[in-house]
């Protein structure tokens, strides 16, 4: 029943947690197997108390057109997906995608992968039968979450931190494999990995506080462009420096752009973002924590995003209009024709100065009209004909 608590609440947090269920059936089968047995009316409880967690997500979803169903699918390149196919395109594989996702795992981890599966055969090999079971446990429980995404690489880039919950699990065998070592006498491989994992810890926590300057560095350039000429990566840094350290200095750029615009108006500006993830982040940094809002799905094959469900946000809503209409605003990402549809007048900034992507400009716009206003299309061809 605790277990049925732990995945049902889990799963309002993160969908992640799923992904530990299969593992524990094939551990469970195991100890079946085994001849243990656990009574059918708890199981049935646990199992009955976890999908009542499910069920908020499910009938949220079902009233609203399964939007979780086709934001997920649309990160494997799926017909069914919110994003839409370019040219009739549909599966694709690219292998660099899976050597990037074990190459990051490798180094992510570094020696105490390499301590969990050492741990994973002394407890196979020599231990009692209760650390055996014990790690087979750990094993079954992280094991799923891996090869889950392992498996996501033939569909499309995976982020290196997305497997991080099937290390859970795994790291209690690598630090039971590392006290073996050390209370071992002699030369062993559980000494020295953790002899090594020490050094790699204590750099890897100091060059993570600069790591924009890891990035930088004239060592990590040159192997981002031997991959890139391998056809192993594209040509985006190997580190990701901007997404972890720029968002604090992204904010205080876009604070400077509103009081500009305040100065120059005498009206109280409004932030719009292109991005979901940076409309976040401005929220979150921005002194005061304004609402920011999110063009998303007006804007060209954009998708729908939270802020699209949210009263507060939603750009469609007659009330959010009625609020913003008319106002000034400091907008990030896109065209200047695509924020010309919304706004009376557009003035292009330029890339902010901290901007970590190279493709997102800022613009401050003046007198919001909304982007279901109709303006006259551009160009000879299109003269006098609405354009939305």
């Amino acid at each position: 029943m605790a277990l049925g608590v732990a995945v049902g609440v889990g799963f309002l947090f993160k969908y992640t947690i799923l992904l530990l269920v299969p593992g524990l059936v094939g551990f469970g089968w195991m100890e079946w197997r085994r001849g243990r047995r656990w009574p059918r009316m708890m199981v049935g409880m646990g199992v009955g108390i976890a999908l009542l967690g499910l069920l908020p997500v499910v009938i949220w979803n079902a009233g609203n057109g399964w939007p979780t169903v086709h934001h997920l699918f649309g990160h494997l390149g799926l017909a069914s997906g919110d994003i839409p196919l370019k040219d009739g395109a549909g599966w694709r594989y690219e292998p660099g995608w899976t050597l990037e996702f074990v190459g990051i795992q490798a180094v992510i981890l570094g020696p105490v992968m390499y301590l969990g599966l050492v741990g994973m055969v002394r407890a196979l090999r020599g231990a009692d039968a209760g650390v055996r079971r014990g790690a087979v446990y750990l094993f079954c429980c992280g094991l799923p979450i891996a090869v889950f995404y392992l498996g996501v690489t033939l569909f499309t880039e995976v982020e290196g931190n997305w497997a991080s919950a099937a290390y859970v699990t795994l790291l209690p065998l690598a630090g039971w494999a590392a006290v073996r070592g050390l209370e071992t006498p002699g030369r062993n491989a559980g000494r020295s990995l953790w002899r090594v994992s020490v050094v790699v810890g204590v750099l890897a926590a100091g060059l993570s506080l600069r790591l924009d300057w890891v990035s930088a560095s004239a060592p990590m350039g040159w192997l981002n462009r031997g991959l890139v000429r391998l056809g192993v990566k594209d040509e985006r840094p190997l580190i990701p420096a901007g997404r972890l350290v720029a968002a604090p200095m992204v904010a205080r750029d876009a604070e400077a752009l509103a009081r500009e615009l305040r100065e120059r108006t005498g009206q109280e500006p409004f932030y719009i973002v292109e991005h979901y993830g940076r409309a976040s982040l401005l929220a979150f940094y921005i002194e005061g924590h304004p609402t920011v809002y999110c063009s998303s799905s007006l804007m060209d094959e954009g998708r729908k995003t939270q802020y699209d469900y949210w009263a507060e946000t939603d750009l469609r809503s007659a009330v959010v209009q009625a609020e913003l209409e008319g106002r000034p605003a400091v907008c990030l990402g896109k065209t200047r024709e695509r924020w010309e549809e919304a706004f009376e007048r557009v003035e292009e900034v330029g890339k902010l100065a901290h901007e970590p992507k190279k493709d997102r400009l800022a613009f401050l716009g003046y007198g919001y009209r909304g982007f279901g206003y109709l303006v006259p299309a551009r160009g000879p061809a299109g003269a006098g004909a609405p354009k939305r």
